[in-house]
């Protein structure tokens, strides 16, 4: 398996067992998570927010679906792009549905590659039975 496709896996295997080390160790020490109305950035930060908003949610089961990297292994960059659902159990016992994607850069620390940035654009975030509305993801060329 390439190594983003594995690096994507872990940080969603972590989501799904609630693992904060193994999720925060997907970051590089400088990395910024960027989900819309709020960024975080460095890996410490981005553990401590993770664990808090994860400490919210009863249950959470996070997908990856289709995705694309490109990497320069001489300068140790990428870029890419994940499309993800998660399927989240709230407080009330209610569920929600929200599917999306990531846009990554990665860079290479220490010999692993690590997400440097994730910026989260979602698509759709509703009832899981999918009668909320879609937001339009834009295309290249608007």
């Amino acid at each position: 398996m390439d190594p983003i496709r594995t690096l994507v896996h872990r940080y969603a295997d972590a989501v799904c067992r609630f693992d904060p080390d193994q999720w925060a160790a997907t970051w590089a020490p400088d990395g910024v998570w960027d989900m819309g109305k709020t960024q975080v950035q460095g890996r410490d930060e981005i553990g401590a927010t993770w664990k808090s908003i994860m400490a919210t949610f009863p249950a959470v089961f996070h997908v990856c679906f289709n995705g694309t990297a490109d990497l320069d292994d001489g300068a140790g960059t990428g870029t890419g792009r994940w499309y993800i659902g998660e399927f989240l159990r709230m407080p009330d016992e209610s569920t929600i549905a929200m599917y999306g994607y990531y846009d990554d850069a990665y860079a290479l620390h220490d010999g692993e590659w690590l997400f440097k940035s994730r910026t989260l654009t979602p698509l759709y975030r509703g009832a899981a039975d999918m009668t909320g509305d879609f937001m339009r993801a834009m295309t290249a060329n608007e």
